[in-house]
């Protein structure tokens, strides 16, 4: 029996249900779905469409309102049998299961990632896939990709080591790598774990471990230009004759005719003072000279003026020359003097010595005649002085003399002798039987 057109609630709703199952890909209708206005719905024949839909055998003729069909029912486009090979219909959506990491060998299998590692899907197989820069260099899938190929000990590739003058791995282009002294700018080279410029390093002048000399001429320290060993003037010194074999002789802080450079000449007046020249200002009494303060009373140099010098070996004494002193002497004031015995002057020009004293090597000592010593400041005769008794200091006991340079023990003033001995000359002296 057919079912009236009005009047189809119950078979509206299989139906519906009908084509709900249509869209997930069955196939199980033989009669003509009609919509409520009572057109056809085309796609939808005896499964010769990109659909079918299963609804009761006895229902012939059903309608269903268009727009809940059009909700449920996907377009042809989208149904499976639109995907192209190898895709297939996975979510509405057409993928490669051979390729695609989430939908790998078939529909919603998803490929895990760990990691840095990248879920890569190759023939229906999951699998890792290390992004540029990484590695699994310890081939364990569960800590991903873990190794930076930056990494000094794995430059570019799994345990490819960077060392010697090469130790530091760096990525000069994207995904390319390459072990390089890890110097740059004005210190490209690496020697001795150090970054320097071999054309400037004096101890790697050229090239690693070639060092320049150490020592050289006076006033030089050792340079590297362009590679190749050299001098040059320590800061203050100049080569001002263009002489090496010399050095740096030249003091450019205090010499007026290089004053600061080998070409700059103070004027007259002026005195060089570190490297510059400078007004001469002259504490009294001395007069500015060439540059420099100077006393012409006793300058040989400038004797009684500027510029004006005694011969050789003479001196200037209040600013006139005098000839030199003989041998053994030396001048003190217009005089020669023997500072060795001269006791106005005794061990240096002024030194006088005290009266009663003289002049003995250099050194005021006190002169005694014969048969007396010095003691204490004062000449004295040891054989008989009680204070000095045989020697200077050397004192008796009180009230007792000194006799021929001793005290005496016995004799003197009822002094006894222990017996068994006897006194002689002052001495107790042991008997002995004969």
């Amino acid at each position: 029996m057919r079912t009236p057109h009005s009047t189809i609630t119950a078979y509206s709703l299989l139906c519906l249900a009908a084509l709900l199952a249509a869209s997930m890909g069955c196939s199980l209708l033989t009669e003509t779905v009609r919509f409520r206005d009572g057109s056809p719905d085309h796609r939808t024949v005896n499964g010769d469409a990109d659909f079918d839909v299963a609804v009761p055998e006895d229902a012939l003729d059903v309608f269903v309102p268009r727009d809940a069909v059009e909700a449920a029912i996907p377009d042809a486009r989208d149904g499976q049998s639109s995907c192209g090979a190898p895709t297939v219909l996975c979510n509405g959506v057409c993928v490669d299961t051979a390729t695609d990491p989430l939908n790998c060998g078939h529909c919603m299998s998803v490929c895990p990632g760990f990691g840095a590692a990248r879920a890569v899907c190759r023939g229906g197989q999951c699998g890792l896939e290390c992004p540029v820069g990484f590695a699994d260099c310890n081939a364990d899938g569960r800590d991903g990709c873990e190794t930076n190929l930056l990494d000094n000990n794995h430059c570019g590739r799994c345990r490819n080591a960077c060392s010697g003058a090469t130790p530091v791995c760096s990525s000069p282009d994207p995904g390319s790598f390459a072990c390089g002294t890890g110097c740059a700018g004005a210190t490209p080279m690496r020697c001795s774990g150090m970054c320097v410029n071999t054309m400037t390093d004096p101890r790697n002048c050229g090239a690693c471990g070639r060092g320049c000399a150490t020592t050289g001429p006076i006033g030089t320290v050792p340079t590297c230009i362009a590679g190749v060993c050299g001098v040059a003037c320590v800061p203050g010194r100049g080569n001002c004759n263009d002489n090496l074999i010399d050095g740096c002789e030249t003091d450019i802080t205090a010499d007026r005719s290089h004053c600061g450079s080998c070409l700059d000449v103070c004027a007259t007046s002026d005195i060089c003072v570190s490297g510059l020249c400078t007004t001469v200002r002259c504490m009294a009494p001395s007069v500015p000279c060439g540059g420099r303060c100077v006393d012409t009373s006793s300058d040989p140099s400038n004797c009684g003026a500027c510029s004006r010098a005694c011969p050789t070996l003479a001196v200037c004494v209040g600013g006139a020359c005098m000839s030199p002193c003989p041998a053994g002497t030396m001048r003190c004031g217009a005089a020669c003097a023997n500072v060795l015995s001269d006791p106005m002057n005794c061990g240096a020009c002024g030194m006088t010595c005290a009266g009663g004293t003289s002049c003995v090597l250099g050194m005021c000592r006190l002169i005694c005649t014969i048969g007396l010593m010095p003691c204490g400041g004062s000449c004295v005769d040891t054989s008989l002085d009680p204070a000095n008794c045989g020697r200077c200091g050397m004192s008796c006991a009180t009230g007792v003399p000194c006799v021929a340079g001793s005290c005496p023990t016995c004799g003197f003033r009822g002094l006894p002798c222990c017996a068994p001995g006897v006194c002689a000359t002052g001495t107790c002296m042991l008997t002995r039987c004969m």
